[in-house]
């Protein structure tokens, strides 16, 4: 779907959460679009839930991302690119349900949001040798096979008991999807308000679901484009937050609650899928998996 401005009425993810830091040392990959602000937030596009100062800036760090892109040698104009902004929306959800946690946001993403197998091998291979996270979330798949890829998810997930947790898909399909239909991953489906959302995939590979209809979250802290207003409503001005729908966002809410599980009782992230994904005592829908709210 496509994201847009939050509304006036919009509310994150726990309004009611108190201030502070829950994390104790739990990191966390993603390999996404990058983040808004990047390193130091030369651009000023970081959104002001992600944290502005020196502290926070490394704490929640990764290669910069900007909302319009050269593509195909074309040059850059001043639309949304389709994945701008995308792995900022994820660590604002990650960091509006478990504050604290340490995010790298890897950009692997071309602005269209194109990736091969071979090159996420590589920048897997880099997230986990520069950031040594504990859970790694993908928001992203496809029906494709990338064998060094899924070899070093298994090799990281065996040896160094790493959780990575990849989105379902958004075609209303039991197809299988790669790398969520992995055994080494946590495959995770959408919900909507009133149960499973149409669009998402579902399957015995699917392993939880989470709500990823209408979530809030952190966007870049200011950008208009040019897409002309449609009765009276102009969909590409931003100003901190969007709203955005997708398992690519049902995905963050499974591994901020992993997070959670680690930071509030000191376990690891194998221990949190036990407790959070695998225990018998929880709720769980046909082909959608355990539930996990917010």
């Amino acid at each position: 779907s496509s994201v847009m401005p939050a509304s006036e009425r919009a509310l994150p993810l726990r309004p009611g959460l108190p201030p502070g830091k829950l994390s104790n040392g739990v990191t966390i990959g993603v390999l996404d679009s990058g983040l808004a602000g990047g390193w130091n937030n030369s651009s000023d596009l970081r959104p002001d839930l992600l944290g502005t100062d020196l502290a926070d800036l490394a704490r929640i760090s990764g290669p910069p991302d900007v909302p319009s892109q050269a593509m195909s040698g074309s040059p850059a104009d001043n639309y949304l690119d389709p994945v701008a902004g995308h792995g900022t929306f994820i660590a604002g959800i990650i960091e509006q349900l478990t504050p604290g946690c340490e995010i790298r946001v890897e950009r692997v993403f071309e602005p269209e949001g194109d990736v091969g197998t071979f090159e996420l091998a590589g920048w897997l291979w880099w997230l986990m040798s520069t950031a040594h996270p504990q859970i790694v979330n993908f928001s992203f798949g496809g029906t494709g096979r990338g064998i060094l890829f899924e070899l070093l998810i298994d090799v990281y997930h065996e040896v160094g008991d790493v959780v990575f947790v990849a989105a379902a898909g958004n075609e209303g399909s039991c197809v299988e999807q790669y790398p969520a239909a992995l055994d080494s991953v946590i495959g995770v489906a959408g919900l909507g308000p009133s149960g499973p959302a149409e669009w998402s995939n579902y399957g015995p590979w699917v392993d939880a679901c989470s709500p990823g209809t209408d979530l809030v979250s952190s966007f870049f802290a200011e950008f208009d484009g040019d897409l002309p207003r449609i009765n009276g409503i102009d969909s590409d001005d931003f100003e901190q937050w969007a709203t955005w729908t997708g398992t690519s966002f049902a995905a963050p809410v499974v591994v901020a609650a992993l997070a959670r599980e680690m930071a509030t009782t000191g376990c690891t992230a194998i221990e949190a899928v036990e407790r959070v994904i695998r225990a018998p005592h929880l709720a769980r829908l046909p082909d959608m998996g355990t539930i996990v709210n917010f």
